[in-house]
């Protein structure tokens, strides 16, 4: 999380060197980079909470409960990252596209029960922790 701190605070700052080079555009560069960025960490902050939530149902599965036990849950965190994403553009909306992908095989396996749904699941897990991972560093 802080590498993207320390990132977003140096696109700012060479955005508002450009932008001083051309003082009529200043505010709406400013406002822009500053709303990208604080997007960028709030789905940050909403893939680590997804990937701490979609464990906590990994443990639960394991222990013996069934997806359709677990299926509205499921579904509320889907709901909660695809909220994240509502008004993503460019890389992120491509981002979204691929976790809907994850999330969509995932679904897939758990409906009809074959033994790799909780692989499936592991996998998603695997994302939002590769991500998680990676805005650490």
């Amino acid at each position: 999380m802080t590498i993207w701190v320390i990132v977003g605070i140096v696109v700012i700052a060479l955005l508002a060197f450009f932008a001083l080079q051309r003082p009529e555009a200043t505010e709406s560069t400013l406002e822009n980079a500053g709303n990208e960025a604080a997007d960028g960490m709030e789905r940050a902050a909403i893939r680590t909470e997804t990937a701490a939530d979609l464990m906590a149902l990994r443990v639960r599965a394991e222990a013996g409960e069934s997806y359709a036990d677990l299926e509205s849950e499921f579904a509320l965190v889907r709901a909660k990252i695809a909220a994240a994403y509502d008004n993503a553009e460019g890389e992120a909306k491509e981002e979204w596209r691929d976790l809907q992908v994850g999330f969509d095989e995932f679904e897939a396996s758990a409906r009809t029960g074959t033994s790799n749904f909780l692989d499936d699941l592991n996998g998603l897990i695997a994302r939002f922790s590769a991500d998680v991972r990676t805005e650490s560093e």
